[in-house]
């Protein structure tokens, strides 16, 4: 009893027990699968899986609708004829093969053309090109060999080379020695007898065959990953290579696959602005030491350092006469003044009259006070009159306001004020050189900037308001200390590479083998730096994947394979196996009587593909059972494929060659099975051997077939005509010849001659041993026919002897010319006969108790 009602069940059992989730999609896809290939989308989630970068989520699974039996929707199919052969092989165009009957038995002799019939029956029935000459190898004729054949309900259609071949494949199954040997020496196809999409074995070669997809996928999706890095990585060498030698060192042997090393030295590399400046500094040193190795180079030297301390002591000057002057003292000292002026004009106004010149009284004032100083007194000290008590308070504020510190202080912040002032007016006045003509030896930005920021410090002096804006932006002159120390820079290695020049050439070489070393490594530092960021990004991800690729690349694809597929034969035996046995011990015992089991015989399940090889013990049963006993095999295979298989018309070509008398009994109550289980196919039989030939006719004839039965015999390869042995049928012929009264062909007279014996051969078999007597060899009677012998009817010797002496004269004698021997005889002297045997019939009948 098998585990699960099919194979989805065993490929489930198998899934579970490997626990991965990528695989249980893979088993779920294979269920749940049509037999197309995975998409895209499908291949990307496996390795999303695999990987872990996601989990797994199981769909319902939903497999296909199983397909109808193909037997059941095949459309109905019957052969009617074959007939007008041209050029193919010996038969003539006269045949015509009538197949009108559902079953048809063609008998023929060595010679007569069956072999050829064969071949066309094979041609509608086989894809693949017979290897046998179809033309008539014997005729220089060049015709190209056809024939015509006509299906019920259809019109007459001709076949030819250009047709190809097995044009009725689907519904014509063949059986001759071909077939036979062909069962006998290969593997057994059980998928041929048992309706496998019920059992879903497919679904485990969906899943070999989605491992495989998914084992290519992810084996491109690491190649082209490694190829893009590797792409990559060559773009970054490319780019590069001008200032790092890639050809040593880590890059050397960087790839996709060995970024450790790389990754290692990147992050140990910097290139910040000090390094810029650095390498730019260097830079001007060396283009200046490489200057100096000629005259040529050294005056150019000795004047770009003339007009460098030319720019170094302009702007040196001008911070210079910042240094010395503080705006923001000068406008304290303008905010005493302001503030002092305020103080004497409030003392002034308690003395002086609003109407009067305050200087003039001032002067006045002061030229009195000189004479005579403004002490308090009685009398004025100019008229000497006697003051009143205002006049002495007036003397009083006079003298106040004189001796107050007011105009002193005043005078103070006035000589300061004088002096920051003529500080102001020589920085306002300062003439600096025209900057813009330095060019060739600064930067023009460098220097306009400079030229803009020492314009701005002036113009910063004009505020007519002293504010904070003013005096942050004169401020600004100490910026110019940067400058004035970039331009001395380039002043002092000006004046060092002439230094070195007058020192000699060896001393100045030395310095520029120096400064290009140091300016080398600088400069792969900063080109690494540059592409620090893309190699980190680029090494971290390819150490990342390289660990995916790792497990990818080391799993047992192998191992899962084969494990599908020894569960698959374990499927396939319980499934498949279990209930293909059966049928062919079935077909074992109706064939031969025996069972597998019996003969020996057991199916051997083995290799990838659960290839199935019949056996007796460890051998093959071709060398093992006999010739007979080969072909029961090789026809028990047929006849269960023919049960099961969607053809409806089965064809069999000598299939009894080899069997005894008993095998061929059996084999003829199988075809008659055959018959009365499929009412809708159709049964050709062609043979040469008359026992079997005698024997599937009484078969069939006893079992109620004798309506939808057949004989053709075939003559010459050019004639076929249906072999009748009943009273009324061979006397309905008979009359066809006589009644006309019409003198008839030579040929005519031979046929008419072998009906007539016919007739007397169905006459004593009939009504005198009422059917249990045969003209023909027959293995048995039939037991339950004894009774019938009760009725058996003698022939008086008058009629015996008339019998003998018809029968004589209708049969040729040996090496008699049968034209010549049946031209003597007219129409009206078979009449007579006919007569005769009728008259014989009537009289034995008679006589029948």
């Amino acid at each position: 009893m098998p585990a699960h009602s099919d194979a989805t069940g065993y490929l489930l059992a198998h899934r579970d027990s490997v626990n991965e989730a990528w695989f249980h999609a893979v088993c779920e896809a294979a269920i749940n699968s049509d037999g197309g290939n995975l998409s895209q989308d499908e291949l990307e989630r496996l390795w999303r899986l695999f990987c872990g970068l996601e989990t797994f989520a199981p769909s319902a699974a939903t497999p296909p609708t199983l397909k109808a039996n193909a037997r059941d929707a095949i459309q109905p199919f019957h052969l009617e004829s074959l007939s007008d052969f041209s050029g193919f092989k010996k038969l003539g165009g006269t045949l015509r093969l009538d197949l009108s009957k559902r079953i048809t038995l063609v008998f023929g002799r060595n010679g007569a053309g069956k072999s050829s019939l064969c071949q066309a029956f094979k041609i509608l029935a086989n894809p693949e090109k017979p290897k046998e000459p179809l033309n008539n190898v014997r005729s220089s004729s060049k015709v190209l060999p056809s024939f015509n054949y006509k299906l019920r309900g259809g019109s007459v259609q001709n076949w030819t080379e250009l047709d190809g071949f097995g044009g009725q494949a689907q519904a014509l199954k063949y059986f001759d020695s071909a077939v036979a040997y062909k069962h006998v020496n290969s593997s057994i196809s059980p998928e041929a007898v048992v309706e496998l999409s019920a059992f879903r074995l497919e679904c485990f070669d969906y899943a070999r065959e989605y491992l495989k997809q998914f084992q290519a996928y992810g084996g491109s999706k690491i190649a082209e990953y490694r190829q893009d890095a590797d792409r990559k990585i060559a773009e970054i060498k490319l780019g590069a290579h001008a200032v790092i030698d890639t050809n040593t060192g880590v890059f050397k042997d960087w790839s996709a696959i060995n970024c450790g090393p790389v990754l290692s030295w990147i992050g140990t590399v910097s290139f910040g602005e000090d390094k810029r400046l650095q390498k730019a500094e260097k830079q001007v040193r060396l283009e200046q030491l490489k200057g100096a190795t000629s005259a040529e180079g050294q005056q150019a030297l000795a004047l770009r350092k003339s007009l460098l301390g030319q720019v170094k002591q302009s702007l040196a000057n001008f911070v210079q006469q910042c240094g010395g002057f503080s705006y923001s003292a000068y406008n304290q000292i303008l905010l005493s003044i302001q503030q002092k002026q305020a103080a004497s004009i409030e003392l002034a106004g308690a003395v002086f009259s609003k109407d009067l010149d305050v200087a003039g009284q001032q002067k006045l004032l002061s030229a009195a006070a000189a004479l005579r100083p403004f002490i308090p007194a009685e009398n004025c000290p100019l008229c000497r009159q006697t003051l009143e008590n205002d006049a002495k308070a007036l003397f009083l504020a006079f003298h106040n306001h004189l001796i107050s510190t007011v105009q002193t202080e005043l005078h103070a912040l006035d000589t300061k004020q004088q002096a920051e002032h003529s500080k102001k007016r020589m920085i306002e006045g300062f003439a600096e050189i025209n900057y813009s003509q330095y060019s060739n030896v600064l930067n023009a930005d460098f220097l306009r900037a400079a030229s803009d920021l020492i314009t701005s410090v002036k113009a910063s002096l004009q505020a007519s308001l002293i504010d904070q804006a003013a005096l942050d932006a004169y401020s600004r002159y100490a910026e110019l200390n940067a400058y004035i120390e970039a331009v001395n820079t380039e002043y002092n290695n000006a004046d060092y590479a002439l230094t070195l020049a007058s020192n000699g050439l060896q001393a100045l070489n030395e310095e520029i083998s120096k400064l290009t070393t140091e300016i080398g490594v600088l400069s792969i530092d900063e080109t690494a730096y540059s592409v620090r960021p893309q190699i980190e990004t680029i090494c971290q991800n390819a150490i990342s994947f390289a660990g995916v690729a790792n497990v990818v690349e080391s799993y047992n694809f192998t191992s899962r394979l084969s494990a599908l597929t020894a569960r698959k034969k374990d499927a396939h035996t319980a499934l498949v196996l279990g209930s293909f046995i059966p049928y062919l011990d079935g077909e074992y015992r109706r064939l031969c009587g025996a069972s597998l089991e019996q003969i020996g015989v057991r199916l051997a399940n083995q290799g990838a593909d659960a290839i199935v090889l019949p056996k007796i013990g460890d051998e093959l049963v071709h060398r093992v059972l006999s010739e007979g006993e080969l072909k029961v095999h090789a026809l028990a295979l047929f006849m269960c494929e023919a049960s099961v298989a969607p053809h409806q018309v089965l064809i069999l070509d000598d299939p009894v060659t080899s069997f005894d008398y008993n095998y061929i009994s059996n084999f003829c109550e199988r075809l008659r099975d055959y018959a009365k289980d499929n009412p809708q196919s159709q049964l050709i039989v062609l043979t040469h051997n008359w026992d079997f030939f005698a024997n599937l006719q009484n078969t069939l004839n006893g079992s109620g077939l004798s309506g939808a039965f057949s004989v053709q015999v075939l003559e010459d390869c050019a004639t076929v005509s249906e072999y009748v042995e009943k009273w009324e049928e061979l006397c309905g012929q008979i009359d066809g010849y006589i009644e006309p009264q019409v003198e008839i062909s030579p040929d005519e007279k031979s046929k008419l001659s072998a009906l007539l014996r016919r007739l007397v051969e169905r006459l004593t078999n009939s009504y005198v041993f009422n059917e249990q007597r045969h003209q023909y060899k027959i293995r048995t009677l039939q037991v339950s026919n004894f009774k019938d012998f009760v009725k058996l009817v003698p022939l008086l010797p008058a009629e015996a002897d008339r019998l003998k002496d018809l029968y004589a004269n209708l049969s040729p004698l040996e090496h008699d010319d049968v034209r010549n021997y049946y031209s003597t005889k007219s129409i009206y002297q078979f009449g007579t006969w006919y007569d005769e045997i009728k008259s014989i019939k009537n009289a034995v009948e008679g006589r029948r108790i």
